[in-house]
Protein backbone atom coordinates (compact mmCIF):
# COMPACT_ATOMS: atom_id res chain seq x y z
CA UNK A 1 0.00 0.00 0.00
CA UNK A 2 1.33 3.43 -0.90
CA UNK A 3 1.43 6.20 1.67
CA UNK A 4 -1.08 9.01 1.30
CA UNK A 5 0.45 12.41 0.58
CA UNK A 6 -2.61 14.64 -0.03
CA UNK A 7 -3.86 16.14 3.24
CA UNK A 8 -7.49 16.10 2.08
CA UNK A 9 -7.35 12.29 1.77
CA UNK A 10 -5.77 11.67 5.20
CA UNK A 11 -7.29 10.87 8.55
CA UNK A 12 -5.85 12.78 11.54
CA UNK A 13 -3.80 9.72 12.54
CA UNK A 14 -2.37 9.37 9.00
CA UNK A 15 -1.51 13.09 8.99
CA UNK A 16 0.33 12.96 12.31
CA UNK A 17 2.18 9.81 11.26
CA UNK A 18 3.27 11.39 7.96
CA UNK A 19 4.46 14.59 9.65
CA UNK A 20 6.40 12.66 12.29
CA UNK A 21 8.05 10.62 9.53
CA UNK A 22 8.95 13.65 7.38
CA UNK A 23 8.00 17.09 8.80
CA UNK A 24 7.40 18.85 5.46
CA UNK A 25 4.22 20.58 4.29
CA UNK A 26 4.14 21.47 0.60
CA UNK A 27 2.02 24.52 -0.33
CA UNK A 28 1.39 24.64 -4.08
CA UNK A 29 0.50 28.13 -5.35
CA UNK A 30 -0.58 29.28 -8.76
CA UNK A 31 -2.08 32.21 -10.58
CA UNK A 32 -5.44 32.31 -12.29
CA UNK A 33 -4.44 33.98 -15.55
CA UNK A 34 -4.85 33.89 -19.29
CA UNK A 35 -2.63 31.50 -21.23
CA UNK A 36 -4.60 31.38 -24.46
CA UNK A 37 -7.75 29.71 -25.74
CA UNK A 38 -6.27 26.22 -25.59
CA UNK A 39 -5.10 26.17 -21.95
CA UNK A 40 -6.94 26.31 -18.59
CA UNK A 41 -6.77 29.54 -16.58
CA UNK A 42 -5.24 27.64 -13.67
CA UNK A 43 -2.34 26.14 -15.64
CA UNK A 44 0.40 27.49 -13.33
CA UNK A 45 -1.17 26.01 -10.21
CA UNK A 46 -1.94 22.70 -11.91
CA UNK A 47 1.67 22.34 -13.08
CA UNK A 48 3.01 23.25 -9.64
CA UNK A 49 0.65 20.79 -7.97
CA UNK A 50 1.87 17.97 -10.21
CA UNK A 51 5.52 18.80 -9.52
CA UNK A 52 4.94 18.99 -5.77
CA UNK A 53 3.04 15.68 -5.73
CA UNK A 54 6.03 14.00 -7.36
CA UNK A 55 8.43 15.61 -4.86
CA UNK A 56 6.32 14.34 -1.96
CA UNK A 57 6.15 10.84 -3.47
CA UNK A 58 9.95 10.76 -3.67
CA UNK A 59 10.89 12.44 -0.40
CA UNK A 60 7.88 12.28 1.91
CA UNK A 61 5.81 15.02 3.48
CA UNK A 62 2.24 16.20 3.06
CA UNK A 63 0.79 18.19 0.14
CA UNK A 64 -1.81 20.86 0.82
CA UNK A 65 -4.46 21.82 -1.76
CA UNK A 66 -3.60 24.43 -4.39
CA UNK A 67 -3.55 28.01 -3.08
CA UNK A 68 -5.04 29.95 -5.98
CA UNK A 69 -3.88 33.53 -6.47
CA UNK A 70 -5.72 35.74 -8.86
Amino acid sequence: MTQKIKIEEMTPVEFHTAIRRRPILYVPCGLIEWHGQHLPLGLDGLKMYGIILECARRTGGVVLPINWIG
